[in-house]
């Protein structure tokens, strides 16, 4: 019993700096599954589809221009498993590099996937305010999604 108290003692400050940097990566891996999505969807239904980051309420959805002809940007919510979601607590955007702003609404931001799957260059960064981070980052020309971790975190 003695050991699995001092084990204890020893090994549960060590498990607990790493939460905070598992939320983050758990946030992180959820937006880039979204941005892949996005991507994908864009890419074969030929359709215009935004994500969009809201950096007040600290949450991310995907829009589609349903309607090109009809409703030109005129966009709406994906429904389904891909309705609005929040970061975790304690993690935030960090960065939103090459995501336009949304004229409409001060806090948002969007990254627009064209019918082909292009986009812009963009990087996309979550932190927490221990410094662990982790970035997103989409080459326009091929759309390539990558998840990087910063490299000074061990």
């Amino acid at each position: 019993m003695g050991v699995i108290i001092v084990l204890s003692a020893v090994v549960a400050p060590r498990f607990s700096d790493y939460v905070p940097a598992l939320r983050v990566r758990k946030a992180a891996d959820h937006l880039f599954a979204w941005v892949q999505k996005a991507r994908s969807d864009a890419a074969t239904s030929g359709l215009r589809h935004r994500l969009i980051v809201d950096t007040r309420t600290k949450s991310f959805w995907i829009e589609i221009e349903a309607r090109p002809f009809k409703d030109p940007d005129t966009f709406t919510p994906l429904g389904g498993s891909w309705e609005e979601e929040k970061l975790a607590d304690l993690v935030d955007f960090e960065t939103l590099q090459g995501l336009e702003p949304d004229p409409s609404q001060g806090q948002r931001k969007f990254l627009e996937f064209l019918p082909d799957g292009t986009t812009v260059d963009a990087t996309i960064t979550v932190s927490n305010d221990r410094g662990d981070r982790v970035s997103i980052k989409v080459v326009g020309a091929t759309s390539r999604v990558t998840l990087e971790s910063d490299p000074t975190q061990p």
